[in-house]
């Protein structure tokens, strides 16, 4: 069974948080702002106010996150996006929503994949439309492997498909992904189904082996005009 090929870090590195800082600067969440033109309280100016220098503090713990990540510090990256997480308004979603992003980045780098899928997860949850952590959740996903993440996965990559515009320069990628994933998640699922039938026959048979038994007692018997099957025992 083939996979996607290792992440290349050196090709991939600048791409990652590339556009990172201009999705932040300046950008302060849209539910906090006042439309243009209106008068609020001193006490909503003060509230408002407090929460940029909240969301302006978090974000210097992203740009160190981002220079740990570009040293390959994952570890120490990590726990500077979660400092950012830990002190951003939670109305602040589109930041929140890019250091949750850029912790998943972090545990794919060190091959922690069900991490990487929780912390897209919860990217998503802040921000519905992230496409990169919808993205990064799929990579996730299809590195874990089994029939359940790679269905997942390929949920995801046909959300992207939907969503992006075919001139997007990841399209044709998650198309090709679409049609590497389909054939995996029939084998591993085949794989996952005979795996589990023969840990219930191992059950089975440590149960009915104290009768003097086995499974191969009993043989399932389909009729021809129904369909439906019947258990026959045989000695």
């Amino acid at each position: 069974m083939e996979y996607e090929k290792p992440l290349n870090k050196e090709e991939e590195k600048d791409e990652i948080l590339r556009k990172d800082e201009e999705e932040t600067i300046g950008c302060i969440n849209k539910d906090i702002l006042k439309n243009e033109g209106e008068e609020g309280s001193l006490e909503e100016v003060e509230g408002e106010s407090e929460e940029e220098k909240l969301i302006e503090e978090a974000n210097e713990y992203k740009f160190k996150g981002n220079e740990l990540f570009y040293q390959e510090f994952f570890d120490e990256a990590i726990i500077s996006y979660q400092h950012a997480l830990d002190i951003s308004p939670l109305r602040a979603k589109h930041e929140r929503s890019i250091y949750y992003g850029n912790i998943a980045e972090c545990y794919i780098r060190k091959g922690l994949w069900k991490e990487a899928v929780e912390a897209c997860t919860n990217a998503l949850k802040e921000e519905p439309e992230y496409i990169k952590a919808l993205h990064r959740r799929a990579k996730a996903n299809e590195k874990i492997g089994t029939w359940r993440s790679l269905e997942a996965a390929l949920l995801d990559y046909e959300d992207m498909k939907k969503s992006l515009l075919e001139s997007s320069p990841i399209h044709k990628s998650i198309k090709e992904s679409i049609s590497r994933i389909k054939p995996m998640l029939s084998e591993v699922q085949e794989r996952e189904k005979t795996q589990m039938l023969n840990k219930l026959k191992d059950l089975g048979n440590n149960i009915l082996g104290k009768f003097g038994l086995s499974t191969d007692n009993f043989k399932a018997v389909q009729d021809p005009q129904t369909g439906n099957y019947s258990i026959s025992f045989q000695k």
